[in-house]
C-alpha cells in the first residue's frame, strides 16, 4: 500500500495489486469568481486548471491504471505548466515584478525537475510516487515563491491592519524556516483580511484546506531539517497542530464560527508554536 496526497488527514491510499483503490479522496470544491490566491483573476484560473488537472490524473489512476495513458497525461500536464509559466511571467513584466529574472528561473527549475522524474516512471509504484511528489512541488511553489509577486496585485495594508506584523521575535535564525515561516504569516495575514469582507463559507474552507497543506509540508521540512535535533514534544506539536487545524476547518464547513472571528484562532495556533518549539530548537543548533 501506498499513501500520496493527504487531504486535512484523509490519507489517499493506492493498493499496487491488480485492483487499485483510491480511499478517501476528495476533489476539491469548485472555485467560484470569489476564490483569488494571487489577486490576478487569470493566473488563479491557471492554478486551479493546474491542480484540477493532478485531480483528474489520480482519479484515472484510480479508476483504470495504464501506464502508456497515464505518462501521456504527465507529459501533457508539463507542457500545460510550461505555457502558465509563460502566461504567467508576461503578465509579472508587465506588472513591473522586481523579481522577475530570479521567479522564472525557479520556473525553469521546476519544469526540468519534473521533466526528469517523468523519466523514471517504469510501474505502478513509480507513477504512485511522481503524483504524490508533482502535487507537493506545485503547492511548494506557490507557497514560497507566487508569494512574492502578491503585492503588485492588491492594495497594500497599512501594517497596523495586519493580524500578525513579522518582527525579529518570530525569527528562528535559519533562513529558510524563517522563509517558510513567513509564507505562513502572509497567508493567514490574507486569509483574516478576506474574512473581514466575505461570509463566504466556500472559500473560508478551500482556502484554509490551502493553509492545513502548506503547514503539513512546512513541518515535515522543519523536521526533516532539524532531524535527531528536535526538542522532545516538537513533533506531536505538529500532529496536534494539524489535527486541531483540521477540526476547525470541518467546524468552519459546517457553519460554526463567525469568519471574522477565525484570524484570532490561527494567530496563536502558529505564533504560539514558533516561540515555544521552533526558535528553541533553532537555537540550541547554533
Amino acid at each position: 500500500m501506498l499513501n500520496i496526497i493527504d487531504n486535512i488527514g484523509k490519507t489517499v491510499i493506492f493498493d499496487t495489486s491488480r485492483t487499485i483503490q483510491l480511499a478517501n479522496y476528495n476533489r476539491e470544491p469548485d472555485m467560484s469568481s470569489k476564490d483569488l490566491r494571487s489577486g490576478n483573476s487569470f493566473i488563479d484560473d491557471n492554478h486551479k486548471d493546474l491542480l484540477d488537472n493532478i485531480d483528474f490524473i489520480a482519479s484515472s489512476v484510480r479508476d483504470s491504471w495504464d501506464q502508456r495513458a497515464f505518462e501521456s497525461d504527465v507529459r501533457c500536464f508539463i507542457v500545460d505548466l510550461e505555457n502558465h509559466f509563460s502566461h504567467e511571467e508576461v503578465i509579472l513584466k508587465a506588472a513591473g515584478f522586481s523579481d522577475l529574472d530570479i521567479h522564472s528561473m525557479k520556473h525553469r527549475e521546476l519544469s526540468l525537475q519534473l521533466r526528469m522524474d517523468s523519466y523514471y516512471m517504469q510501474g505502478l509504484e513509480d507513477s504512485i510516487r511522481f503524483l504524490g511528489s508533482l502535487r507537493t512541488k506545485i503547492f511548494s511553489h506557490e507557497m514560497f515563491e507566487d508569494q512574492n509577486y502578491w503585492p503588485l496585485f492588491e492594495n497594500e495594508y497599512p501594517a497596523e491592519e495586519l493580524l500578525i506584523p513579522w518582527s525579529a521575535e518570530l525569527a528562528t535564525g535559519d533562513p529558510e524556516t524563517d522563509k517558510h515561516h513567513r509564507a505562513l504569516v502572509n497567508h493567514i495575514n490574507r486569509l483574516h483580511l478576506q474574512f473581514r469582507i466575505s461570509s463566504d463559507r466556500h472559500y473560508a474552507y478551500r482556502e484554509l484546506r490551502h493553509l492545513y497543506e502548506y503547514s503539513k509540508f512546512h513541518f515535515s521540512e522543519e523536521e526533516h531539517s532539524l532531524d535527531n535535533k528536535l526538542r522532545p514534544g516538537h513533533r506531536a506539536n505538529h500532529e496536534f497542530l494539524l489535527i486541531d487545524l483540521s477540526r476547525v476547518i470541518d467546524e468552519v464547513r459546517s457553519g460554526k464560527f463567525q469568519l471574522v472571528n477565525i484570524g484570532d484562532y490561527l494567530k496563536y495556533w502558529l505564533i504560539n508554536h514558533i516561540q515555544t518549539f521552533d526558535i528553541p530548537s533553532f537555537l540550541q543548533n547554533d
